[in-house]
Parts: C-alpha cells; structure tokens; sequence
C-alpha cells in the first residue's frame, strides 16, 4: 500500500490515506484502520508507533512519511543492510524489537542541512532532501550533492584545491 498520511483524531480513531500500490490509476482513500485504532485504544500511541514502523521496514506499506524516513535514517546511520536486517528479525524476535526502538527514535529526526554549498548560487548541497527517501538507493547517491564541490578522503569531506594556472583570479 502506498501510504500518503497519517492521522490520529481526537477520538483516538488512526485515519488512513492510501491506494494499492499495484493498481493504476491510483485511487486514495481516506479510512479508519480499525486493528491499528484497536492498538492506540489498547496498548498506547508507543505501541502504535512500533507496530507503523514494522509495517513500513517490512515493506508492507510505501511512502514518504516520517515513519519511513525514521526507518531510512536508521539503517543509514549504523550501516544495516535492510534485506539482512529483515532476515534476521523473521529469527530473532528481541533484535526485532531493539531495531524498531531504535528506529522510534528518529521518528522526531530532522537532519542539519549540510554546511557546504553547491556551485550553483550558493544553493545548499542538497545531501539530505527533505523529500527523498534514504532507504531507496545506493550510499552514492548520498553523495551526489559533494560531486562538485568535494570529495571524500581520509579527513572526512575535503574541498578541491585548483593549482595556480587553474584558479579563476590571480591572488594579488
């Protein structure tokens, strides 16, 4: 499914805006998800949060919501790989849970903008859009905002030195 929004309502009710991903034109719905309404009303909005973070890591649902950015953070950030991660959680309830709280806590994550700036008008480099997905993609198309402006070495992010013949003014 691909999800568009989350909402939770005064009356405890979690709406729902989605459409099958497999059917096109894609045709959203806005609903009440009554098993996921049964564990806000039960378990708590903790429980709820774990069991939307499961639902998005396992693939389930698709979308660009926070939930699947907090999962996109968190196997960026310590270096899983998600198809092993996901191996490992059908075998092992307790890493299960140790992942999805780790991922409940990037739920509130907004990342620094990057410091350095593009070639283009000083334009910010553009290494975390906002709208992107980080689950999706290779760890090169991270950097793709540092292709102009730097590379990487073993300090970190260097900017290019020109030599001399090559500079755009002479230093005076």
């Amino acid at each position: 499914m691909i999800v568009k929004r989350i909402t939770i309502t005064s009356d405890l009710r979690v709406m729902v805006r989605m459409a099958a991903n497999n059917i096109r034109p894609l045709d959203f719905r806005y609903g009440e998800i009554e098993s996921l309404t049964e564990t806000l009303r039960t378990k708590g909005r903790p429980t709820l949060e774990l069991e939307l973070l499961s639902l998005f890591f396992r693939g389930l649902w698709q979308g660009r919501t926070r939930y699947d950015r907090a999962v996109g953070y968190t196997l960026l950030t310590d270096g899983i790989d998600k198809y092993e991660a996901w191996e490992r959680c059908r075998e092992d309830k307790a890493y299960e849970r140790s992942l999805l709280l780790r991922m409940r806590g990037f739920l509130h994550y907004r990342p620094v903008p990057c410091r350095c700036t593009s070639n283009t008008g000083g334009a910010p480099c553009g290494v975390f859009r906002p709208g992107a997905s980080l689950s999706r993609g290779s760890t090169a198309a991270f950097f793709r905002g540092h292709r102009r402006t730097g590379r990487i070495g073993r300090k970190g992010l260097e900017s290019r030195r020109l030599s001399n013949h090559r500079r755009r003014y002479q230093k005076s």
